[in-house]
């Protein structure tokens, strides 16, 4: 676990030291791909997890801060997940709009304001109110179907 909270800081850092993350030269651009879609996944299992808990699907309340914590974390390293030369453009088989780099401080303020959400939602979570639990869930949502409307083609 401290290794993983070392490399997602290190991560971070550089993405914020750098801008636009650059690419590994030997790292395929195919494989960043696949990485990114892996990590939107386990995202979604996240988002997933709060729903069942909101619906009161399962009694887990205590696991919303794991969930709004799992978000953040994801939140904060968006940007490095989209580095130059990941695009449809670049011939890669992804989803990702051109508009990710194009209007790239529009996309990492669309990763902030998701950041921003999960941790209101870890706030709620952590409050043990529900009613705060389930409107923070809809504000992280928001912020995740903005950020799919500008920069995500259409399923």
């Amino acid at each position: 676990m401290l290794r993983t909270s070392r490399s997602l800081a290190a991560t971070i850092l550089l993405s914020v030291c750098l801008g636009t993350p650059a690419m590994a030269e030997d790292e395929p651009a195919e494989s960043i791909v696949v990485y990114r879609q892996n990590v939107f996944q386990t995202l979604g299992k996240h988002m997933k997890g709060v729903k069942m808990i909101v619906k009161d699907e399962v009694n887990r309340a205590s696991d919303v801060v794991m969930h709004a914590r799992g978000l953040k974390a994801h939140a904060d390293i968006l940007p490095t997940l989209f580095p130059q030369g990941t695009s449809a453009t670049s011939g890669v088989k992804t989803d990702a709009l051109p508009a990710i780099w194009e209007k790239w401080s529009d996309f990492e303020a669309a990763a902030g304001a998701l950041s921003t959400a999960a941790t209101a939602l870890e706030e709620a979570g952590a409050s043990g109110d529900m009613g705060a639990v389930k409107a923070a869930f809809g504000n992280v949502g928001k912020s995740c179907g903005g950020c799919h409307k500008s920069f995500r083609k259409d399923d």
